[in-house]
């Protein structure tokens, strides 16, 4: 019989999802033991909450799929549709520091792609000027 090592991650479920866990599991983080290899949705499901009503999943942080493999000592906090956490910096501050820096090295923007984060929702692109070279 094959055995395979006792391993934990920290799971965090954010909104709504807390209705899915028992009283004891609600908005705190806890720890869940696992032995076999499985994916975020697996680990998921088995505490009852359907992967369904899940948007976003982040993994120490970094936005996963469900597809991703848990592993041993994993933060994993798991939102809702409608919840998102803040993540800064946002997808402006991006932009303007590339530019920022491609500006400093004496080179035009003209021609620099912008940053692309489809995770981000979309608000107004600021304007910023460009150096001609």
């Amino acid at each position: 019989m094959v055995m395979f090592p006792r391993r934990h991650a920290v799971f965090r479920y954010y909104a709504e999802l807390n209705d899915f866990l028992p009283p004891a599991r609600r908005y705190a983080s806890f720890a869940h033991s696992f032995e076999l290899p499985a994916s975020v949705k697996d680990m998921i499901e088995s505490m009852g909450v359907p992967h369904t009503e899940v948007d976003l999943i982040l993994v120490n942080g970094i936005p996963v799929d469900l597809s991703h493999p848990v592993q041993d000592g994993y933060r994993i906090s798991v939102y809702p549709r409608g919840v998102w956490p803040r993540l800064p910096p946002f997808r402006e501050e991006l932009e303007k520091a590339s530019q920022w820096r491609v500006l400093q090295s004496g080179s035009s923007c003209r021609g620099v792609q912008s940053i692309e984060d489809n995770d981000v929702p979309r608000q107004g692109r600021p304007v910023y000027p460009v150096a001609d070279g």
